[in-house]
């Protein structure tokens, strides 16, 4: 045999041992991989980050055992997301996926979102020409619809549900709104973070008025009355209201029970009047942010949170901070304060000074401090914290702050930020 002969020979038998070890090499990586647990696989591809339906025929289509898997884990259908969309149409294509995560959950814990805030008003959407267009009574029922099939017929999953976040469109009618709130009366016992974005209309006289439920506790297994909605205090965790009514409703259910697990709350409420005077005692409420300037006046005078450790206000020019009692910033860390009407001009510090002054002052903790950029902001901000260390506050662990401009690039929210070094 010729030289040539056994180098080609040679040359191709090598060219056989590596695909033949390439081969071999994914199969034992492929192995290896399903000879994993199930409970581990499942575990993986619950971290993954793809949409959760879209996460789970993505993974069964990789091989039989991994479909297998997807099928069969209950935990990787538990939750139920339907994303921010602008068709209508779509909603139905997810009452379907509900209906399947419904099942295949079985009878593990769900956590929900529903995030509808972009469905446009009826107008908006006849004017698009559908070709099967809804009625108007359809259309008010889509929101409440969505949340039925989630309860199930008889209301048989409301026991399951773990957490629950609706995010509505600001376009919703009066009689959308009231359906939504009708079809949330009932008891809620095992539900542990409730957050409701739903703004309040104020209907003219002549016009129907949005019915809202009454907020109570979960105290038997009995049904709860109509116009009721009942959540159980000591295991709720995150309760967000951008609701006024309900956030009264909540207030004043709060002056009279005490929500000992609760450890986030957002709220916003639109007048003072709404505020019950009772005293709010939350022993165990780490984060607390105001969605507008009443809410940040009228409940820190009511509040006992000993561990309270962050604070968002949003500030209004003209407010004080008489209001503000020091004990809710002695064990702070994080501190931000947004302008109800944002400006760079240079009233923006003369607005926050006051309260920035008490929190500052009364907080030996805080790492992190927020505020809106403005013109000389930087330097006045320096100013401030080289004043009260002068004074005996040391603030040690305040490093740096942050002030934050927000802007809109074709139509999306943009932050900018720059940081300040106020390290001792």
């Amino acid at each position: 045999m010729s030289l040539i002969n056994q180098h080609e020979q040679g040359a191709e038998i090598q060219k056989e041992n590596t695909e033949i070890a390439r081969e071999d090499s994914t199969q034992t990586s492929h192995f290896h991989i399903n000879q994993l647990p199930q409970e581990v696989l499942s575990l993986i591809f619950l971290a993954c980050d793809d949409p959760r339906m879209e996460r789970n025929l993505n993974l069964a289509l990789v091989c039989k055992i991994w479909q297998c898997i997807v099928i069969s884990e209950p935990i990787l259908w538990s939750n139920i997301i339907i994303p921010r969309n602008r068709d209508i149409t779509r909603i139905r294509y997810f009452w379907r996926q509900i209906e399947t995560s419904l099942f295949r959950s079985k009878q593990v814990s769900l956590d929900i979102l529903i995030d509808l805030r972009d469905i446009p008003s009826y107008h908006e959407y006849l004017d698009k020409g559908p070709k099967d267009p809804v009625s108007q009574e359809q259309y008010d029922d889509l929101t409440a619809t969505t949340i039925r099939r989630l309860l199930g017929n008889n209301r048989e999953h409301v026991y399951r549900w773990r957490s629950f976040f609706l995010h509505c469109s600001p376009s919703l009618s009066t009689i959308a709104i009231t359906n939504v709130w009708k079809v949330l009366e009932g008891q809620y016992d095992a539900l542990a973070k409730f957050q409701i974005y739903i703004r309040d209309i104020h209907s003219p006289i002549h016009l129907p008025r949005v019915s809202y439920p009454a907020l109570g506790c979960c105290t038997t297994k009995q049904p709860a009355d109509p116009g009721k909605m009942l959540v159980n205090p000591s295991k709720m965790t995150l309760l967000s209201f951008y609701s006024s009514q309900m956030a009264s409703e909540f207030l004043r259910m709060a002056g009279a029970t005490t929500f000992s697990a609760l450890s986030t709350l957002i709220i916003w409420i639109s007048s003072r009047e709404e505020v019950p005077d009772a005293p709010l005692h939350f022993p165990r409420l780490s984060t607390l942010r105001f969605l507008d300037t009443i809410s940040g006046i009228a409940i820190p005078p009511l509040l006992d949170a000993p561990y309270l450790k962050n604070i968002s206000f949003v500030w209004q020019r003209g407010g004080g901070a008489h209001f503000l009692p020091p004990s809710i910033f002695a064990k702070l860390e994080t501190l931000q304060f947004h302008l109800k009407y944002p400006s760079n001009s240079e009233e923006i510090y003369q607005c926050i000074r006051e309260p920035l002054r008490v929190a500052l002052s009364s907080s030996t903790s805080l790492k992190k401090l927020q505020t809106p950029a403005a013109p000389s902001m930087r330097e006045n901000l320096i100013e401030l914290v080289s004043e009260l260390r002068g004074e005996g506050h040391s603030l040690a662990k305040l490093k740096e702050i942050t002030m934050m401009n927000m802007t809109f690039v074709d139509g999306k929210k943009k932050e900018n930020l720059e940081v300040i070094d106020v390290a001792v």
